[in-house]
C-alpha cells in the first residue's frame, strides 16, 4: 500500500502495521485504523505479533488455530486492487458502519456534528478546534474526539495548511 492509499477492509482482512526497513521508515509506518465498537481481543485474530510485550511482561496471545480455521482462501475474495482506493477529493472512504473524509483547512471551517460523534485526527500541521464550551489544539499525528451533543463547531488551522482525516457516522 502506497502512502495515502485507503484500504477499505470493512468486510475483513489482514494488515501488517510496521516496516522493516528501519533506514527507509525509521518511525515505522502510520496506519490510521477505523473499527467497531469492539476492543482488539474480540475484533483481532492474530497470527504473527513481532513479540510485542505489554506493560505488564506478558505477550499479547496469538490465535494460530483460530486464523487458519477463518482465513478465507478462495482467489476472487483476495484481490485486493478492488479494495484500494487513492481519493483526491474530501469523501475517502463510506460505508454503511462509518465514513472517513480528508479535510483540507486553510481558513476558518464550520462544521455540525450531525447526529454523530466526530473523531479528528491531524495528518499534517496544526489544529484549532472551537465549540461553546471551549477549545483545543491539536498538533500533527494526534487526534480530537467530539461528542455528539457538541453539535456546531469550528476548525482553524494554525499557520499553514491543515489536514486532517474526519471519521463519523
Amino acid at each position: 500500500v502506497k502512502k495515502d492509499e485507503v484500504v477499505d477492509m470493512s468486510a475483513g482482512g489482514i494488515h501488517h502495521s510496521w516496516e522493516e526497513n528501519k533506514e527507509d521508515y525509521p518511525l515505522g509506518n502510520v496506519l490510521y485504523e477505523i473499527q467497531l465498537d469492539a476492543m482488539d481481543p474480540v475484533s483481532t485474530l492474530r497470527s504473527f505479533d513481532q513479540g510485542k510485550i505489554k506493560n505488564d511482561g506478558s505477550i499479547r496471545p496469538i490465535q494460530i488455530e483460530d486464523y487458519f480455521e477463518f482465513l478465507d482462501t478462495d482467489p476472487g475474495h483476495n484481490k485486493t486492487n478492488s479494495n484500494i482506493s487513492c481519493p483526491d477529493g474530501v469523501v475517502l472512504c463510506k460505508t454503511r458502519h462509518y465514513s472517513l473524509d480528508r479535510l483540507k483547512i486553510s481558513t476558518q471551517l464550520k462544521e455540525t456534528t450531525n447526529n454523530s460523534f466526530v473523531h479528528l485526527y491531524v495528518k499534517e500541521g496544526s489544529l484549532k478546534v472551537v465549540a461553546t464550551d471551549g477549545e483545543v489544539f491539536v498538533g500533527a499525528g494526534h487526534s480530537c474526539f467530539i461528542p455528539q451533543e457538541v453539535g456546531e463547531y469550528s476548525l482553524e488551522n494554525i499557520g499553514e495548511e491543515c489536514i486532517v482525516l474526519k471519521a463519523y457516522i
